[in-house]
């Protein structure tokens, strides 16, 4: 089908972004907020992924021999002989993967700057408004290979050096109703990406948006009538908030955190993340559908990447003497072992393990040793085999019901 007819070229909307070296740092200033948020969103994708690695995410034991250990700073918690799925998708993996690819990016990006490379950044967008996910996913993929492909072929024909990219597909859902489908949470995916040069180049003469063109209608098998900045090509003058931005969409606290544009107001798309937010709040049956139908999309594709280039630049940053800072008193994380059959209950009760995790950051030492006792009566009642799931179930709803969790929430 073809894209929205009504819009015309010269009638883009105006995309609302600072100038680039400008970026808002995607932080939130209470980061151990953001990881209890991270925990209760899991909950979305056990009820509703269509990944069994996902509905397992964070709950299934891997050693029922061994202890499960929860462990928390008060800037981070972590679990041991615990599973992960390490999806894209997921609220819980998905944050330290991004934050992962955004240092190494940042530390890249530093790099090339002080050698002074040819580095820009690029935002390619196409049209939405009536293609499904998996379509635009398509087409997008396609095309952005090609662009590659023609980029790389251009600079390394007429300056003799090769071009890496590091790029995600990002995307925002639409809150409202789509002109196009008529339906409410259309998906909008587009790239961001890093064009990375070793050499000095001035004046590159090289038409980036007719070669976008070029490579959307050969992905698309005829004519799109594109936005004026479909292809949008800024200089990067350091990384202030860059290398967050690119991988942004793998949850970064900020996205996870805010629903709201640059204004404060509540703005009209919402991230990945803020959409499992919102079905985490009202299970809308419109947003778990197209929450289902992106993972299914998604499933088995690779859409991020840091690159070879990079990645080397990176690596040659951090051995560096000179980048080397004052040794960090680093904080000894306070812990909690608990048998696999508490930790099955824990994770049965709505808001229970954030909660948990939230006691262990505040160093409550009260609840510490309430959870304590509940756990060896558990286990206890384990060893004699004079237990059922329900009864040390409810052995910890009572337990969390006299350390504060409401009571509203004891439910799975």
């Amino acid at each position: 089908m073809e894209p929205y007819s009504s819009i015309r070229q010269n009638e883009a909307p105006k995309l609302k972004v600072a100038t680039l070296g400008n970026y808002r740092v995607l932080d939130t200033p209470e980061p151990q907020r953001a990881n209890l948020w991270r925990l209760r969103l899991v909950r979305v994708g056990w009820k509703y992924s269509p990944s069994r690695s996902m509905k397992g995410c964070c709950r299934r034991v891997i050693d029922a021999e061994k202890p499960v250990v929860y462990e928390a700073t008060s800037s981070s918690v972590t679990m041991a002989n615990i599973s992960y799925c390490r999806s894209w998708a997921c609220p819980w993996c998905a944050g330290k993967r991004g934050k992962d690819l955004a240092e190494i990016l940042g530390a890249g990006i530093s790099e090339a700057k002080k050698k002074d490379y040819w580095v820009k950044f690029v935002t390619l967008t196409i049209p939405t408004d009536v293609w499904s996910f998996d379509y635009q996913l398509k087409v997008l993929r396609d095309a952005f290979k090609s662009f590659r492909k023609r980029v790389n072929r251009h600079i390394s024909h007429h300056y003799g050096v090769k071009t890496g990219f590091s790029y995600s597909f990002d995307f925002t859902i639409r809150r409202g109703v789509s002109k196009g489908t008529g339906k409410r949470f259309q998906p909008h995916l587009h790239i961001h990406a890093i064009a990375l040069a070793e050499a000095k180049l001035e004046n590159v003469e090289f038409d980036f948006s007719r070669a976008w063109q070029e490579c959307v209608d050969k992905a698309h098998g005829k004519s799109v009538r594109l936005y004026a900045q479909a292809c949008r090509i800024d200089d990067v003058k350091a990384d202030k908030g860059v290398s967050a931005y690119v991988y942004k969409w793998l949850g970064s606290a900020s996205e996870l955190m805010k629903g709201q544009n640059k204004s404060g107001k509540l703005g009209r798309s919402m991230s990945f993340h803020e959409l499992v937010k919102f079905i985490d709040d009202t299970d809308d049956e419109r947003a778990i559908q197209v929450y289902q139908e992106v993972l299914v999309a998604m499933k088995g594709k690779h859409f991020s990447s840091v690159g070879r280039v990079m990645k080397r630049l990176a690596n040659e940053a951090v051995l560096e003497p000179d980048d080397q800072g004052d040794e960090l008193v680093e904080e000894v994380p306070r812990r909690l072992e608990l048998h696999w059959m508490s930790h099955t209950a824990i994770v049965s009760i709505a808001g229970a393990l954030e909660f948990v995790m939230k006691a262990l950051q505040m160093n409550d030492v009260a609840k510490m040793k309430l959870f304590e006792a509940t756990n060896k009566r558990s286990e206890a009642m384990y060893r004699a085999n004079l237990y059922s799931n329900d009864q040390i179930r409810k052995i910890w709803v009572e337990s969390l019901s006299k350390s504060g969790l409401s009571t509203a929430r004891l439910t799975s």
